[in-house]
C-alpha cells in the first residue's frame, strides 16, 4: 500500500507494509525540497518510517514545513501525474520505479528504476523531476525544532542539535569548544552563544590564534603597559581586557603557541591576566574556542597541553559539514542569493515564480550544486552564491560558475550523455523551440537535454538566439513593428518572458 496523505487532515496517515511486527530504531526517511519553482517552498519535507511506501508525482505526497504545518503536494503544472513508486525496507534501503523518463537519480536519467542501499540513502540521494523540482532523499532522525533560531539558517536535524546545545549552554557561563571543518560556521555559533547568554550586552571579541606570533601573543592577548618593550608607546588592554564583561572567541585554538598555552590556562583557571610589564588583574571573560583539528591527537603528541584541552572543553559543540546535511542546502542557497541580489537591486529574480515556466534559478543548477562535496562548506556556498548573483543577475537564468570543479555524479557516464547531445542538431532545436514559443524549459524537457546544453546548441546554430543576445535597438524596432509584446517576441524568435526580462535589464519601458 502507498502512503495516504490528505491535506485536510491534521496528521499524515501511513498504511504500513507487512514487516512481521518487528520494531526498528532506523531513523525516518525524508524527502526534502531543494528546489521548486515557487522558492518559498524550498526546505519543505515529507517524512515517514522506514518500511513504508510512497508515490511521488504532481499530486502526492503532501509536504509540510519543518515545523509540521501542512502545505500540500508539489502541484507544479509541468510535473507528470504519473507517479514514481518508492518502496522502503525497515532497514532503510529504497527502491524507486515508475514512468519512463522525466526523472533522474544523482544526475542519471531513469527509464525503469533503481535500488538504493542504506549507505547511499544515508549519504543523501538527489532526485530530479524534469527540470522543475529537486528532492533530497535522506535519513531524518526525530526532530524537535527549537524555537530559538540563533541566526542559523537551515532545518536539518544536525543544525537543530546545534541550536539545542546553544540553548542549554548559553546561560551556564562555562568554556565552550566548537568543533567542525573549515567554513561550517564556528564563529557564527560562538556569536550565537554570546547573544543568548547573560553577557549579550557586553563585547564579543574574536581572534584567530593562528595569526598570533609566539613573540607578540602574550601582549596581544593580555595587554601591556606603556614602555614594557621597545615600541610600546602606549598601554594596550589586550584581547582579554577588551572582552571584559563579555565573550572572547579564540578561533583555531589548536594553533596556539606552546609557550602561550600555560598563560592561557592560568587566565581560565584564576580569572586573572598579567599584562606584559604590569601587575596581574582580574577580568570577567567567558572563553569560547573553535578548531578544525583533532585536539585529542595534538594532546597525545604533546603539541597541546591536556590540562588546557580539558579546561576548554567544558562543553563541546560539533557542527556537521554541509555534505552531511544537504537538506539545508536549498534554504542556504536561497538565503545567500537573496542577500547578494538585494545588493545588486535584482531581488525580483527570486520573487515567487510558481507559474513561471523558466525560473531564473533552475532545477538543473540546484541539482548540480547538490552533487558537489563542498570542501569549503557553508563559506564556500556563500562565496559561490555571490558569484552566481554577480555574474547572472542580468540574465534570463543563473548558471553554475565554471570555476567550480563539479564532480561527475556517481554512475553517470559522461559518454552516454554526450551521445544523446550529438543527435540533437540545430534544426531539431529550432523546430522544438518554435513549437514551445521559444521557451527554454519546455524545449529542454522535450529534447531530454540539460538547459546549459540547449544554450550551447543555440549559440552554435546560425539563426538561433536567446533574449539576452538582443540589444536595445533590435528590441525597440521589433516593438514598434508589433501589436503587442507577444508578437514582438515571436518576431524576434525569443520567449515573451525572456524578452520582458531583457527589456528590464536594458531599461526599456514595457
Amino acid at each position: 500500500m502507498m502512503v495516504n496523505m490528505n491535506p485536510r487532515d491534521d496528521q499524515t496517515t501511513l498504511r504500513p507494509t507487512k514487516t512481521g511486527g518487528r520494531k526498528t530504531d532506523t531513523p525516518d526517511i525524508a524527502l526534502t525540497l531543494l528546489h521548486h519553482p515557487d522558492h518559498r517552498r524550498v526546505g519543505e519535507r515529507v517524512r515517514f518510517p522506514a518500511g513504508q511506501q510512497l508515490d511521488i508525482s504532481r499530486l502526492e505526497p503532501i509536504f509540510r514545513t519543518p515545523r509540521g504545518a501542512i502545505i500540500g503536494p508539489l502541484d507544479d503544472p509541468f510535473l507528470s501525474r504519473t507517479p514514481i513508486h518508492m518502496s522502503t525496507t525497515p532497514q532503510g534501503s529504497v527502491s524507486l520505479r515508475g514512468r519512463r523518463g522525466g526523472w533522474s537519480v544523482d544526475g542519471v536519467g531513469q527509464d525503469e528504476g533503481v535500488f538504493l542501499g542504506t549507505g547511499r540513502v544515508e549519504g543523501g540521494v538527489v532526485i530530479g523531476l524534469g527540470d522543475r523540482v529537486v528532492l533530497l532523499l535522506h535519513r531524518c532522525p526525530a526532530l524537535n525544532v527549537a524555537n530559538a533560531r540563533h541566526g542559523l539558517v537551515g532545518d536539518s536535524a544536525a543544525l537543530e542539535d546545534v541550536r539545542r546545545n546553544i540553548d542549554r549552554v548559553a546561560s551556564q557561563d562555562v568554556p565552550v569548544l566548537v568543533r567542525g571543518e573549515t567554513g561550517v560556521g564556528k564563529e557564527i555559533v560562538a556569536s550565537a552563544i554570546h547573544r543568548a547568554s547573560d553577557r549579550s550586552a557586553g563585547p564579543f571579541v574574536a581572534v584567530n590564534m593562528a595569526a598570533l606570533s609566539a613573540s607578540t601573543a602574550a601582549s596581544e592577548l593580555f595587554g601591556h603597559v606603556r614602555g614594557a618593550f621597545t615600541g610600546a608607546d602606549r598601554a594596550n588592554a589586550g584581547l582579554f581586557g577588551r572582552a571584559d564583561g563579555g565573550t572572547l572567541f579564540l578561533d583555531e585554538i589548536g594553533e596556539t603557541a606552546s609557550e602561550i598555552q600555560p598563560l592561557l590556562l592560568r587566565a581560565l583557571e584564576s580569572g586573572e591576566i598579567q599584562p606584559v610589564g604590569g601587575a596581574p588583574r582580574r577580568v570577567d571573560v567567558r572563553v569560547v574556542t573553535a578548531t578544525d583539528l583533532p585536539l585529542e591527537d595534538a594532546v597525545a603528541s604533546g603539541k597541546f597541553r591536556s590540562t588546557l584541552y580539558h579546561r576548554l572543553a567544558g562543553w563541546t559543540i560539533d557542527i556537521s559539514p554541509l555534505r552531511e546535511r544537504k537538506d539545508d542546502l536549498g534554504v542556504l542557497l536561497l538565503h545567500f542569493l537573496r542577500e547578494s541580489l538585494k545588493e545588486l537591486g535584482s531581488e525580483r529574480r527570486l520573487a515567487p515564480t510558481y507559474d513561471a515556466e523558466s525560473p531564473w534559478l533552475s532545477a538543473g543548477v540546484v541539482a548540480a550544486l547538490a552533487a558537489y562535496k563542498w570542501p569549503g562548506n557553508v563559506r564556500e556556498l556563500r562565496q559561490l552564491s555571490r558569484e552566481m548573483a554577480t555574474r547572472h543577475h542580468d540574465r534570463d537564468e543563473a548558471e553554475v560558475p565554471r570555476v567550480l570543479a563539479m564532480p561527475t555524479p556517481t554512475a553517470a557516464p559522461p559518454r552516454t550523455r554526450a551521445k544523446k547531445t550529438e543527435h540533437v542538431d540545430g534544426a531539431r532545436v529550432a523546430e522544438v523551440l518554435e513549437k514551445h514559443q521559444y521557451r527554454l524549459g519546455p524545449t529542454a524537457l522535450e529534447l531530454k537535454i540539460a538547459r546549459n546544453t540547449l544554450y550551447s546548441i543555440i549559440e552554435k546554430t546560425p539563426g538561433l538566439r536567446t533574449a539576452r543576445d538582443l540589444d536595445a535597438g533590435q528590441i525597440t524596432e521589433a516593438i514598434a513593428a508589433s501589436t503587442d509584446i507577444d508578437s514582438a517576441a515571436a518576431n524576434l524568435r525569443v520567449s515573451t518572458r525572456g524578452l520582458r526580462l531583457r527589456m528590464t535589464a536594458l531599461g526599456i519601458d514595457r
